[in-house]
């Protein structure tokens, strides 16, 4: 259960978030709110949709304060937009935070894990930084152990950690919290996007571009 304090801070985050959202639209820049990826990466969302990416770590403090701002964002979206979680991959916890996530997607558990996970991080002090603690974490939300450590092998899981780290690379993601819009546009937080609800902000006009690029004249 949250604790007052944080369902507080939560409803203040996402009210503030929704204030900000209304406030678009805003000017686009490449450069300057977002980098274009030369070449573009690949999707796994069918050519008709607009595939939007949440790159995250679980050790990135930032990324548990975005995490909450995504849920919202991502149920609200309709139509032609999906909304993937992709962790970031370029050191050895990161792999085994990635290993974490995708150990959840494995068992249908994304929704309670990715916001435990955080939680326990960023509130509770434990880095989840051992198989131990993580198979802890799993064991919290009813997975037996023997089903966790099935799906902590399983080729899939392992298969997707090494897709997450060379998608890190291709997409050159250095700094997180990330998204990525359709595989073209990665933004970020910078001096002229300072702000978590202003990469959203920017992400919405991306998408508005690419739905005008797919608009016949």
């Amino acid at each position: 259960m949250m604790r007052a304090g944080a369902v507080f801070a939560a409803a203040t985050l996402l009210g503030t978030l929704s204030f900000q959202l209304a406030a678009q639209p805003r000017q686009v820049e490449a450069g300057l709110t977002h980098t274009v990826l030369e070449p573009a990466v690949t999707t796994q969302s069918a050519a008709d949709l607009i595939d939007v990416v949440d790159v995250f770590w679980y050790g990135c403090p930032v990324c548990s304060e975005f995490a909450p701002m995504m849920s919202y964002w991502g149920g609200e979206i309709r139509g032609d937009l999906v909304l993937r979680r992709m962790p970031a991959v370029w050191n050895d916890i990161m792999a085994l935070h990635a290993r974490l996530y995708y150990t959840a997607l494995n068992l249908e558990l994304v929704a309670p894990i990715h916001h435990a996970a955080f939680r326990q991080i960023h509130e509770e002090g434990k880095p989840l930084d051992t198989v131990e603690q993580i198979s802890e974490l799993f064991a919290q939300h009813g997975v037996a152990a023997e089903a966790f450590a099935k799906a902590w092998t399983a080729p899939e899981v392992l298969a997707a950690v090494d897709k997450a780290a060379a998608d890190t690379t291709a997409a050159g993601i250095d700094r997180l919290p990330a998204l990525l819009v359709n595989g073209r546009y990665r933004v970020v937080r910078n001096a002229t996007v300072p702000t978590l609800p202003e990469m959203i902000i920017v992400t919405n006009q991306l998408i508005k571009a690419q739905r005008d690029l797919r608009r016949p004249d």
